[in-house]
């Protein structure tokens, strides 16, 4: 949703990543703290055991899709 920021947070499962991405506007991620402005269209694939939170300008809106597995024996 436009003008929204999640608080930051971290998912403590470490065999999974988390593809986010900004579908129109302004936004972006924020991992320990450094923040990464997306362009529309573009993706970040992200380890979401690090702390981080995501945020939307005006007329953003970023997508999230988990469950990509990182360790085997575990699937998404």
């Amino acid at each position: 949703a436009p003008d929204t920021r999640t608080a930051p947070h971290s998912d403590l499962q470490a065999y999974t990543a988390t593809l986010y991405v900004l579908v129109a506007g302004s936004g972006g991620v924020v991992v320990d703290g450094v923040e990464t402005t997306l362009a529309p269209g573009e993706a970040l694939l992200l380890d979401t055991t690090f702390r981080h939170a995501t945020f939307a300008g005006a007329g953003g809106g970023i997508c999230s899709g988990g469950g990509a597995s990182t360790a085997a024996g575990h699937g998404g």
